[in-house]
């Protein structure tokens, strides 16, 4: 439009604009950026809405809400979910729908991500949201010192679980 800036290779049959800026001011890398010995070729961000379940019973989510950035191969996420429709609810709390597939670690090894909750059926020492591997999904487990319980048998109508963190994608 005339206002803007292309730099391209090549020659004039073939020639590929690698970087464009717009009169705005906004720089656009056709092929990412070279930070040394990594190139940065995906960023995005966004919102998504996670899921919620339990490994038996039922576990309904209302009042969601989910954020995330995602940095080259590295996902931020941010979420909130307040429980409803709770019954018969036992075994583990189970999360869906997170914005990428997580990559595959080390065998055995799940990818922790830190929680919050209010208004649980009964008090607890710790909580972990475990990203399963190649998965786009994990469970929320309390851990109490030497093992792990069932945390879905402590969730009522109310429980509100807010969970940030990161994980490979």
């Amino acid at each position: 439009d005339g206002y803007g800036l292309s730099f391209g290779t090549g020659d004039a049959a073939d020639a590929a604009d690698r970087l464009t800026i717009s009169r705005t001011g906004l720089a656009t890398f056709s092929a990412g950026i070279n930070l040394g010995d990594t190139t940065l070729s995906n960023y995005k961000e966004g919102s998504f809405t996670p899921t919620i379940g339990a490994e038996t019973g039922t576990i309904n989510g209302t009042n969601i809400v989910g954020r995330y950035t995602r940095i080259g191969n590295v996902c931020h996420v941010w979420f909130s979910i307040e429980c409803t429709g709770v019954s018969g609810a036992s075994g583990a709390v189970e999360f869906g729908n997170f914005p990428f597939t997580s990559s595959s670690i080390a065998s055995g090894f799940n990818t922790p991500m830190v929680v919050r909750y209010v208004s649980l059926g009964s008090a607890v020492e710790s909580l972990v949201l475990r990203m399963f591997n190649d998965s786009s999904g994990g469970r929320i487990e309390e851990q109490n010192g030497t093992s792990v319980t069932n945390l879905a048998d402590n969730v009522q109508n109310g429980t509100i679980f807010q969970v940030a963190g990161s994980y490979r994608v």
